[in-house]
């Protein structure tokens, strides 16, 4: 019956993932996002597979009609290894994606065409058979078989300690996902109260700005303070290339340095072209900083400040911060269009959008 139930369970499973969808009620994707790889992918396993088994067996033993249900020899050879092979399968491919990269479970994954597709099929066909001969075949009619309530409610008791085990690692403890998804909550909202863009006064007509920062990102998709995904990329050139800026200036880079060594500065006319220089041209400076320290960084929350300055003066006229957390996705500051953008903020605070 248990060999039954497991194939059962790895067919609903690949067709409708009942254990996936259970598991989502009960924790939210960002928060299982947050798991430690090896924690999340054996949770997962858990509800994915085990769990439909257990409820499949259950309900198998429940009731009159299938509590006799039996395999013949042959059919209970072919489950038990194809049985054995998926969980083989799922075991290596748990393993293999705790393994940093993500190419050893591209391989294992490649292999299952020849290891758990065919394992799968053989589980379904014979699972069919056995269905319709149970429920179906109708000159095969035999006295309902007696329901052991006992027996029922030990394998229940038993085979829900995986579960209840999986549960508590994730709810129980100091270092539990939901203790500290708790206190990473608390410290974004403490931080975020800080968030926000604060535009001063905008120049006009800028030939060139300063960029003192390493790229920019973009946070997108953004709903009810979760984003959906990131990007990162250059910023400065491409105000260049669109004839907006006659050029940029930022900190010496290899570049600059190798026309002249104790340069201070690069400028910038384009993507090729570029001049060491000692003394800036530009009225006005971008400069970007983390503003969250290491404990932040450990619950996994990251901060971002980028201040636009006067150069002579020193005098902030645009400021924009924003605080996320890698693991839940949570994100705060100034929302344009469902997205957080350096670039955009700079494109506002020095009027660049021609």
């Amino acid at each position: 019956m248990l060999n039954i139930a497991i194939a059962l369970a790895f067919i609903t499973s690949v067709l409708f993932s009942p254990g996936q969808k259970i598991l989502l009620l009960i924790i939210s994707k960002p928060l299982l996002q947050t798991l430690p790889k090896v924690q999340s992918v054996v949770l997962s396993a858990t509800f994915t597979y085990w769990l439909p088994a257990l409820i499949i067996y259950l309900a198998l033993k429940s009731f009159p009609k299938t509590a006799g249900i039996k395999a013949t020899t042959g059919e209970s050879r072919a489950l038990t290894i194809g049985n054995l092979i998926l969980i083989l399968y799922v075991i290596v491919r748990i393993f293999a994606s705790t393994i940093q990269g993500g190419g050893p479970g591209f391989v294992v994954a490649s292999y299952s065409v020849v290891t758990a597709l065919p394992a799968l099929i053989v589980v379904g066909m014979v699972s069919i058979k056995i269905v319709v001969r149970t429920f179906i075949k109708e000159r095969q009619v035999s006295p309902p078989a007696q329901i052991d309530r006992r027996q029922i409610a030990s394998f229940g008791f038993i085979g829900s300690i995986p579960v209840l085990l999986a549960l508590g690692f994730t709810f129980i403890g100091e270092n539990s996902l939901f203790n500290i998804s708790n206190k990473t909550d608390r410290r974004l909202d403490e931080l975020c109260k800080t968030a926000g863009e604060k535009i001063y006064s905008v120049p006009n007509d800028l030939q060139s700005v300063y960029f003192d920062l390493n790229g920019g990102g973009t946070y997108y998709g953004i709903k009810d303070g979760i984003y959906s995904g990131w990007g990162s990329g250059t910023i400065g050139i491409g105000f260049i290339n669109l004839g907006i800026l006659r050029f940029l200036e930022k900190p010496a880079d290899s570049y600059s340095k190798k026309q002249r060594k104790d340069a201070k500065y690069a400028r910038y006319y384009s993507s090729t072209r570029v001049e060491p220089v000692d003394i800036l041209k530009s009225k006005y400076g971008v400069y970007s900083s983390s503003t969250t320290n290491q404990k932040d960084k450990e619950l996994g929350i990251f901060g971002t400040e980028i201040l636009i300055k006067e150069i002579a003066s020193g005098k902030t006229i645009a400021e924009n911060r924003y605080f996320l957390s890698n693991k839940n996705r949570r994100i705060c500051g100034h929302v344009v269009d469902n997205k957080i953008r350096d670039r955009d903020f700079i494109v506002r605070a020095l009027n660049l959008e021609r």
